[in-house]
């Protein structure tokens, strides 16, 4: 299957979940250019996994880009998490400026960045509060603003490539 790029933005979203709650949900895109809502990410990550992905009948690249901040602000000590999974042939996740990733105090969140075939770059802050962050893909860039922050969990970076940390 061909993919869509997906976008995590704080407009409503284009599309629609599968799975339920106390399972793990996930967006497979269905349309050119879909966006998915922070708030909708934020509020199933309080007792469900998520996973983003750009699997679909699409011809674009499969890149996932985050310009919205995603927080699990509630749901307990129980970490749950967050998996961006763009197209593995060259399929890029870019965390802007603008869009930041967290758990809460005592709400932790693991973070996976899922890019096999292509780059990750960080330039907002990724906050676990205790859970894991892990990002694998050819490269990895995290500029000044995109500090990595678990708090105790484990943090795995595990690139082909180049990682550059600023």
């Amino acid at each position: 299957l061909d993919p869509y790029n997906v976008s995590i933005t704080a407009a409503s979203s284009a599309g629609a979940f599968s799975g339920s709650a106390g399972t793990t949900y996930t967006w497979a895109p269905s349309a050119t250019a879909s966006t998915v809502s922070n708030a909708d990410i934020s509020s199933k990550l309080e007792g469900t996994n998520v996973i983003i992905t750009t699997t679909g009948a699409g011809a674009e690249t499969g890149n996932i880009s985050v310009t919205a901040p995603i927080t699990r602000a509630a749901g307990g000590s129980a970490a749950t998490t967050l998996t961006l999974t763009p197209d593995p042939a060259a399929g890029t996740i870019v965390v802007a400026a603008s869009g930041s990733i967290s758990g809460t105090s005592g709400n932790p969140l693991n973070v996976n960045l899922a890019a096999s075939g292509g780059t990750v770059s960080v330039s907002a802050p990724i906050t676990t509060f205790g859970g894991t962050f892990q990002s694998t893909g050819t490269t990895f860039t995290s500029p000044a603003g995109g500090t990595i922050t678990t708090a105790g969990g484990a943090l795995t970076i595990n690139h082909t490539g180049f990682v550059t940390v600023s």
